[in-house]
């Protein structure tokens, strides 16, 4: 069951990641990748603050922290779009 929370949120996380970058992406100047910064920034404090609230309040069942952290916000924020973005600029 956790496997297919990562799974799922993973899948969330990266769609949105792409839906994101295809809205923003004209719009910004090409000599470095804004968008896939900002993303980068706002998933960190994201990250930041659900394993904050986590700490505090636990989620029913073994799968919530996974499905968010590892899943939904390390889909969002993938190194590996980070570096693609980078070599195509």
């Amino acid at each position: 069951m956790t496997i297919l929370a990562i799974v799922v949120g993973g899948g969330i996380g990266a769609t949105l990641r792409y839906l994101l970058g295809l809205g923003f992406a004209p719009s910004t100047p090409p000599d470095f990748p804004w968008v896939t910064f900002v993303i980068n920034m706002v998933g960190a404090f994201a990250l930041g603050a659900v394993m904050t609230l986590l700490a505090a309040h636990r989620l029913p069942g073994p799968w919530g922290k996974p499905f968010l952290s590892t899943g939904l916000i390390g889909g969002f924020t993938t190194w590996s779009h980070t570096s693609s973005s980078r070599a195509t600029n």
